[in-house]
């Protein structure tokens, strides 16, 4: 009965530890590198047609402000509409820990015209 409890406690303690290390490893929405749920709730109450001052308001003064589109999230350009793109003339990139972003284009008037979100 001993050598059965022990050969057990071995193989849970065997088979836990891959697991802790899977839960430890850096992911671009950890914990570890400083992800915060409450600001990723704060960006998904950004819709398109917010002012760049509702923005703002919600996320603090964006990273970096720039006109053209993001470097951080570029690879998902194919995912949005040339008209969408077209119309920004403004793009604002805030990052949510260390590798999660977040970008807003604004058109001349101020206003989101285009979301997105992603790690680089």
């Amino acid at each position: 009965m001993q050598f059965r409890l022990r050969t057990l406690f071995i193989l849970v303690s065997l088979a836990t530890i891959p697991l802790v290390a899977l839960a430890l490893l850096p992911h671009p929405r950890s914990f570890w590198l400083g992800y915060e749920g409450r600001r990723q709730f704060a960006y998904e109450q950004i819709s398109v047609g917010a002012t760049r001052q509702e923005a703002i308001e919600l996320l603090g003064q964006p990273r970096s402000t720039e006109s053209y589109f993001s470097r951080e999230i570029a690879y998902r350009k194919s995912e949005f509409k040339s008209d969408e793109l077209e119309a920004c003339v403004e793009f604002s990139v805030w990052n949510n820990g260390g590798n999660w972003f977040y970008c807003l284009g604004f058109d001349d008037n101020g206003k989101v015209v285009l979301k997105a979100e992603g790690n680089s």
